[in-house]
């Protein structure tokens, strides 16, 4: 994956450690989630990637919110 272009960062308290968001800094939208508690684990907004095909979801988070229509 390569990033191009200026990322504005966002820091707030995560609860357990604080969590850093980076975003466009042209357009605002958030690329990523880094949760400093958990190291190595990174938290990416999947339509904001070119192409996505060669990648696997590893673990669904916030899917017991889902709608009942999003399987």
């Amino acid at each position: 994956m390569q990033l191009t272009g200026e990322l504005t960062r966002y820091t707030y308290d995560g609860g357990k450690a604080p969590i850093h968001m980076d975003f466009c800094g042209t357009c605002g939208t958030q690329m990523y989630a880094l949760p400093t508690a958990y190291d190595g684990i990174a938290a990416l907004r999947i339509g904001t990637l070119d192409e996505d095909s060669a990648l696997a979801e590893v673990k669904p988070i916030y899917a017991h919110q889902a709608c009942g229509w999003d399987a």
